[in-house]
């Protein structure tokens, strides 16, 4: 039995992400979505706050990660 590895997608909820998340659910990946407001990602099981301000990541984010796509741009 081969696990496929998990990665953790900043970003995901634009255009980019849109994309790319379906396309790594179907190729087997487990995803974890790191993002500043939880409602928008609403569709993913793994979601997790991201609170840029304070410099904090909830807890369990990266338990088990092995690689990071970094698609956010630019933070207000």
């Amino acid at each position: 039995l081969y696990i496929m590895e998990t990665i953790l997608i900043t970003g995901a909820t634009g255009t980019i992400g849109g994309q790319l998340i379906p396309l790594l659910i179907d190729e087997g990946y487990n995803i974890r979505i790191l993002t500043r407001n939880k409602s928008k990602s609403s569709i993913m099981s793994a979601v997790y706050a991201w609170d840029v301000e304070k410099g904090t990541i909830e807890d369990g984010a990266w338990g088990g990660v092995v690689d990071v796509i970094h698609l956010t741009g630019i933070i207000k």
